[in-house]
């Protein structure tokens, strides 16, 4: 994925993307690419036991329901101390809400 160097915001909306053929990347680039970096990122920060509880906990929260930033982001917290965001603001346009 770092070899694309994919730029922009992870929370932009597929609304926001120009609808042009062909340019797909404009939206892939920061949903998918910056935000696998993203939660590689996160993952390095608050370690690998805090991050899997919290994506067990995402799931079992949401399943057959819609899921939404606030509600990982809060579950993360619930696992771990650490302060996220400066990795949040890295990576979102709107402070991960």
């Amino acid at each position: 994925m770092n070899y694309y160097q994919p730029q922009g915001w992870v929370d932009i909306s597929v609304y926001d993307t120009p609808n042009v053929a062909g340019q797909y990347h404009l939206y892939r680039d920061p949903v998918y690419l910056r935000g696998a970096q993203f939660l590689e990122e996160l993952r390095g920060l608050v370690g690998d036991e805090a991050f899997f509880a919290s994506l067990r906990d995402y799931v079992a929260r949401y399943t057959y329901r819609q899921a939404n930033a606030a509600g990982f982001f809060e579950l993360l917290r619930q696992h771990s101390a650490k302060n996220l965001s400066p990795v949040i603001s890295k990576y979102f346009n709107k402070e991960g809400q």
